[in-house]
């Protein structure tokens, strides 16, 4: 049994802001610009960046509705960032990988590769 009462699937939205370029520059690092959007959802306390090369790549669409206590977005305690990492993290584990003959494959993984700051617990 789910322990919390206000439990529900998030609305979950591709960010409309997320016009990458791709254009080569010569800066390491670009600021962070989430792919996926939680209505509500609070900015991440700290400033986040990326590398240049992964905001030049655009990321794949993503739909996976994560059910979460509603509170965890109205008061901030998951921010847009770490909620992103949840829905593709989710949207993975809904995904098997190819099986051998009859026999189904596992399901997907998904890696965090965040650094430091993004509170990963």
């Amino acid at each position: 049994m789910w322990p919390f009462a206000d439990t529900r699937p998030l609305a979950v939205e591709t960010a409309s802001e997320v016009a990458q370029t791709g254009a080569l520059t010569a800066s390491v690092f670009d600021a962070y610009r989430a792919s996926v959007k939680v209505p509500g959802a609070c900015p991440h306390p700290t400033r986040l960046v990326e590398s240049a090369a992964m905001a030049a790549a655009t990321a794949p669409p993503c739909a996976y509705r994560p059910t979460l206590p509603e509170h965890l977005v109205s008061r901030g305690l998951l921010s847009d960032a770490q909620l992103e990492t949840v829905c593709r993290a989710g949207a993975a584990h809904t995904e098997r990988l190819p099986g051998t003959g009859e026999e189904a494959g596992r399901r997907q993984g998904f890696f965090v590769g965040d650094g430091t700051g993004m509170g990963k617990a």
